[in-house]
């Protein structure tokens, strides 16, 4: 479970929109935060850090759609960082084509506009049904595949957000105002018991993975998988026996945890009886206690025991340094290789997870399969409904699993012509 969900890229935090000049306008390759660390709070739309509006005395002028496309494909030519820097000083124009008052500009939220058009992809036109997205399986050998919680919600364990059984609802209805904090590595370091009473909700069974997880498994034995970029913290990827090799955990994982004192790594299941019984769990393999004076002055008798170090998941907490994995191999290889995107229980929420459709190359086929449609992102393809009732029709109807259509369920376009929704009849 547990959508982490932000390499080398920055966004444009600290800029400035006025005067003479302007101020910290950062290169922007794939955003995340200024120190490649984790952002509470940051979202697909990305943050805004202007806390003033700077009002424009300039003629309104209508903008065409001509001129809005062109701005998009300059955009996408230059990158965010020369865009930004060749229109700063015609704003009305900018804002308008963005979609923006302008009359009245805040910067952060126009940044966030550029950032949104720059990482938005174009649905393509020849792909809208159920039979174009078993033909896609079926003709795809380098599939890239973004999965979230929902692939593993059928087993127990919550994701973060739906209302009412995310885990954050969940904490909240325990008297948490900050459920975040429960994931905020300043806040584990000084009371790790937070976590530790908690942190039991999402431990996963590692006897039991979804259907989800064994398609996976299947593509890759189809040799059709080139990644699974996966948010989640469970790890039943692995046990779905889904290669290492395959696996980019975006957020870590409960596989192995680490000492906060003298580093030493451990699988993670040794902590998991700890983490069951909602006790801190402590390293068994630091270094024997020093002796530590509470003064100068201190005689020995007033000194304390420094015990050892307390064991934390490696998982990427609020304010942890995300691992260089993530951004190497997309941006490396997988982003120029991949022949078909699938997003698979994940609302795509937050970035860079979020951001990655966007980076891929034109033409390149995206099917999303989750509960609930996305509106923020142009998949060519939507099939909505429970992931693991999803994926098993589709195996059968690509010939990948013996077995026959049940009959018991149909897909019915929902709305518009390239999404669907399975139904049962």
């Amino acid at each position: 479970m547990a959508q982490h969900e932000d390499a080398e890229s920055r966004p444009l935090d600290g800029h400035s929109l006025g005067g003479d000049d302007v101020e910290s306008i950062d290169p922007v390759a794939f955003p995340s935060g200024s120190n490649g660390k984790r952002k509470r709070g940051e979202t697909v739309c990305g943050p805004s850090t202007a806390k003033s509006k700077m009002k424009l005395e300039l003629p309104e002028e209508e903008g065409t759609q001509d001129e809005e496309s062109d701005y998009i494909s300059e955009l996408r030519s230059v990158g965010i960082q020369d865009f930004l820097k060749r229109h700063l000083w015609n704003l009305n124009e900018l804002a308008q084509a963005f979609g923006l008052d302008p009359t009245t500009v805040d910067p952060g939220r126009l940044i966030s506009a550029v950032r949104r058009a720059f990482y938005s992809r174009t649905k393509l036109p020849q792909y809208n049904t159920l039979d174009d997205a078993v033909s896609l399986l079926k003709s795809s050998h380098k599939i890239l595949v973004i999965t979230g919680a929902g692939i593993s919600t059928s087993l127990g364990i919550p994701d973060f957000r739906s209302p009412g059984t995310g885990f954050y609802d969940r904490l909240q209805s325990m008297g948490m105002l900050e459920p975040e904090d429960v994931f905020d590595i300043e806040t584990f370091d000084s009371d790790p018991s937070i976590f530790y009473r908690l942190a039991s909700l999402l431990l996963p069974d590692q006897n039991r993975f979804t259907p989800t997880h064994s398609f996976l498994k299947l593509l890759q034995d189809q040799s059709r998988l080139l990644t699974n970029y996966t948010q989640n913290i469970d790890n039943l990827e692995r046990l779905a026996g889904v290669s290492p090799a395959c696996v980019v955990q975006c957020h870590g994982s409960f596989a192995t945890a680490t000492c906060r004192r003298c580093k030493q790594q451990v699988p993670g299941e040794t902590i998991f009886p700890d983490i069951r019984a909602g006790k801190v769990s402590l390293c068994t393999q630091c270094p024997a206690p020093a002796r530590k004076k509470r003064s100068q002055n201190d005689d020995d008798d007033s000194d304390e025991d420094v015990g050892p170090g307390v064991m934390k998941p490696d998982i990427t907490f609020f304010g942890e340094k995300l691992s260089d994995s993530f951004f190497a191999r997309f941006e490396s290889g997988d982003v120029h290789d991949a022949d078909l995107v699938l997003a698979i229980g994940t609302s795509l929420q937050v970035a860079p997870v979020s951001e990655m459709p966007g980076r891929m190359k034109p033409g390149i086929p995206h099917i999303y399969i989750s509960r609930e449609p996305v509106r923020h992102i142009d998949f060519d393809i939507q099939l909505l409904g429970d992931c693991d009732d999803i994926v098993q029709e589709l195996a059968v109807r690509a010939g990948w699993r013996e077995g026959q259509l049940t009959g018991k369920w149909e897909f019915a376009v929902d709305g518009e012509s390239h999404v669907h929704r399975l139904r049962i009849v």
